[in-house]
Formats: C-alpha cells, structure tokens, sequence
C-alpha cells in the first residue's frame, strides 16, 4: 500500500475512534447529567408527597372503619390530583404491602427491590423498563400510628431515554457526514504532502537511469523541503562525481594515448635504424648515424620510463618533512643546471631569502630542478630566468620566471596534465610533458598550490604557494642578483 493511502487510512480511522468516542461521551454525558437532575427533582417530589400524606394519616388508619378509610383514601386520591404533575403516580402500601392507593396503570409487585430493607427516614430509587416506556420509582418508608406505610412516587423519564437515542441517531448522520469531508480532505492533504516524495522517487529512478540533471522542487521549509534539498545535494555530488569519473576515465584514456605515442615514436626508429644495421653494404658513416639514433632514442625511452616512475612513487610516496632553507635549495639547484644554463646561454638571477620552510628535500630538488627544465626550454638564447621568493598579503612561497614566449591561455588549464605540451613550451625541445605533471603531484603532496602567470610576448611565471611558509618580513635584495657560477 502506497504512503498517501496508509497515511489516509490511519488518519481517517483515528478520527472515527476520536470523533465517535468524543461524541458518545459527550452524549452520556449530558444523559446523565439530565437524570442527575431528574432524580434530584423526583426525590425532592417524593419527600413532599410522603410528608403530605404522613400528615393525612396521622390519627392512624389501624382499627378504623371501612367507610371511614374510604374516605381518608379519597382525601388521599385529592392530594395527589393536585400535588402530583402529569406522567407521575404515586403509590401507598400498607404495612402487610396491600395497596392502600395506586394510580399507576398497571400492576405493581409488592416485594420490588427498592422496598427492600428501607429504613424509616430514607429514601431508596430504581429506574425500570416497562414495555416501551421507562419509569423512575422512589420510595420512603413512614411510620404512622405504630404501623409502616410505604410511599412510592412513580415518574415516567422515558422522555431523557427517548431525547438521548435522538441525539444518537443525529450523532450518526453527523458522524457519517465528518468522515466523509474528513476523508476526502485527508485524500486530497495526502496526496499533497507525499506528491514531493513521488517526485524523489521518480527523479532517483531518472538518476539511477542515467539522467543525472534531474532534480526536485520544493519550496517549503519542512521535513520534506529539508530532504528535497538533500536530495538535491546528493544529486549535485553525484552528478559531480560522474563528471569527475568521465574526465578521470577520458584523462587515463588521453594519458594512455599520449604514452603510446611517445613510446612509439623513439621504438619506429630503432626499429628503423637497427634494420639499416642488417645491410652489407652500409658505410660506416652510416653505421655511425644509425648507432647514435638508436642510442639517442633508447636514452628517450629511458627517460620516458624514469619519469614515469616518479609519478607512480609520487602516489605512493610518504613526506619526509624537514626545515630547508630556501636559499641553500636554489643554491643547490643553480650548481646543478650550471652547465645546461652556459650551454643554452641562459643567464640565472636568484632572489636571496634566509627564511626556511617545511618540505620533504628531494621532492622539492624536483620540483625545483623541473620548473627550471620547464623555464630553460621556454627561454630564448642569452634570456633570464628568475629563481626567488614572493609574498602578496599572507600568501608566500617560491616562483620560477622565464622571458619566453608565454603560454596561451587556452593551454594553461592542461598545461599540469601528463604529455601535455604547448609549441611555446616545447620550443623546438623533445620534451615528454611530464615535467610539470611531477611538479603538480609534489604541490598536492605538501599540500601546496601551483599558479601560472603568463602573457604572450612576455614570458611565464610558475608561483608555488606555501601555507606553511614562514610569514615573517622578508628581506629581498632586488639590486643583488646573482648570476650563477
């Protein structure tokens, strides 16, 4: 059973139990409230008459003649003519409980419940059914010239009986009536409070098929607004996981691409060059060409190979976090590109710092040592290239500047993606694109960022940001240069 009609259907059967409950209460309630007041009434009625006929019987009715007693029930028969109301009776019984007057219609016993065990001075009541009418029966017991008299004022009440099976059946047509409004207004509130829950299901169907755009709308500030908008959330995520997923899945496909490519390229000429070998009538100026490309290429695809297990242990690997200083590391780094920068004619300026940061030492030679790669086959013949430290509020950290061409803003975006190259990069280099690709996994390893500023004609600056760097004043020498040895 769908929620709207369980939710209907429980709401609709408390009501009934409520409603009907309530009712009938209600109703008994004022029943009897209406006899509390009609006994009270009738006891007060029959204390009258028991007194009025005490005060008749006074001089006895023992020994006395009978047409004498004739007349003192005749005096009897007067008083109740007048004292009694219509639809009332009163009853007289003797001692021996014969009658002595009675104007009830019908035959009464003389041994009824409420006589029995009366005492002199009280009153005992009982409501009785008889055929179709009800009747409330008081009786009190008077003792007269030595002998017991037994006075029973009789009330038909069969009007409250009949005005409560009147409220009963009005109760039930408006009963009937309730439920019917209430159920179709519980329908129509049901439907409408769980619509937006048939709309979460069919939008997780839409999802789960594929459809991944699909969300929920729902304005209210409810529980169900509250699990519309989580709902939403999850989708949003979910929707960005799958794009992730997509761009991861076509990056893997790109860098798989990218690697046969590089891969094959060095392989067709060996393979070129060693079937150049198998020929008798080779020179050995040829012979020489053909072993300096076979070595050349297989130098690449050692290259290839080397730097594509720094990725992978780059993944793998844990920190080993030490304070450096960041003029001992570009020290180290200009002793090590000394040769390469004298043979491009490329001349290194490095901004001293003696501040220290915290990094794991070989990582960061790497970091360091690839973004010069990167610099130097960017840079033209007898251009600079600028190691130092920067600072821009609470921002720090080291930057590499070139004078090159720059980099296109098109390209910056892919330029950390593996065998990702630009021609302004590139250079006229066989570069495999894997240089800053190791730069980026070591920034994310120590929780670093990498910014690349560059403008065409005006060369690229490579910022890597530093939280952990220390935020003290830097004290940078702009006029001191140092050119490396």
């Amino acid at each position: 059973m769908k929620l709207w009609k369980r939710m209907a259907l429980w709401s609709l059967l408390l009501f009934i139990v409520i409603f009907n409950i309530s009712g009938l209460a209600i109703i008994e309630s004022s029943h009897a409230s209406e006899l509390r007041g009609e006994l009270g009434r009738v006891l007060e009625q029959q204390q009258t008459l028991s007194s009025g006929i005490e005060v008749l019987l006074q001089n006895g009715i023992a020994g006395t003649e009978s047409m004498e007693l004739q007349i003192l029930r005749n005096y009897v028969a007067s008083y109740a003519r007048n004292a009694i109301p219509p639809g009332s009776y009163l009853e007289v019984l003797r001692q021996d409980r014969q009658a002595f007057y009675q104007n009830f219609p019908g035959k009464l016993s003389s041994s009824r419940a409420e006589l029995q065990k009366i005492k002199p001075g009280s009153q005992n009541y009982i409501i009785r059914d008889r055929g179709d009418k009800v009747y409330l029966f008081a009786s009190s017991l008077l003792t007269v010239g030595g002998e017991d008299i037994y006075v029973s004022y009789i009330k038909d009440i069969s009007t409250i009986y009949e005005k409560r099976q009147r409220q009963y059946i009005a109760f039930m047509a408006i009963a009937l009536g309730a439920c019917l409004l209430f159920g179709a207004g519980i329908y129509l509130i049901s439907r409408k409070i769980t619509r937006p829950l048939e709309e979460l299901t069919l939008s997780a169907r839409e999802i789960a098929a594929g459809t991944y755009a699909q969300r929920v709308t729902y304005n209210y500030n409810d529980e169900i607004g509250t699990l519309a908008r989580s709902f939403n959330r999850m989708a949003d995520l979910i929707q960005h996981k799958i794009k992730e997923l997509n761009e991861a899945a076509g990056q893997k496909q790109q860098f798989i691409d990218n690697f046969t490519h590089e891969l094959r390229t060095p392989l067709t000429s060996i393979i070129g060059y060693s079937e150049l070998l198998k020929r008798q009538d080779l020179t050995q100026e040829n012979f020489q060409i053909s072993i300096d490309n076979i070595y050349r290429e297989g130098k690449r695809i050692q290259h290839l190979a080397e730097s594509m297990l720094k990725l992978v242990k780059l993944r793998q690997s844990s920190l080993q976090r030490e304070s450096l200083s960041a003029r001992e590391v570009f020290a180290q780094a200009a002793q090590s590109f000394r040769m390469r920068l004298e043979n491009e004619q490329i001349k290194l300026l490095i901004e001293p710092d003696d501040h220290r940061f915290d990094g794991d030492p070989e990582l960061c030679a790497i970091l360091i040592a690839n973004l010069l790669e990167n610099a130097v086959k960017a840079s033209p013949k007898k251009g600079n290239i600028t190691l130092g430290v920067f600072r821009h509020g609470v921002q720090s950290g080291i930057f590499v500047k070139d004078e090159g061409n720059g980099i296109p803003p098109e390209a910056r975006t892919r330029l950390f993606e593996p065998f990702y190259t630009t021609d302004e990069a590139r250079a006229g280099q066989n570069g495999l694109g894997l240089g800053l690709a190791i730069c980026f996994q070591i920034a994310e390893l120590h929780d670093w960022k990498i910014e690349v500023e560059s403008e065409t004609g005006q060369g690229t600056r490579i910022k890597v940001i530093m939280p952990d760097y220390d935020t003290t004043i830097l004290q940078v020498q702009q006029d001191s240069d140092i050119e490396a040895d």
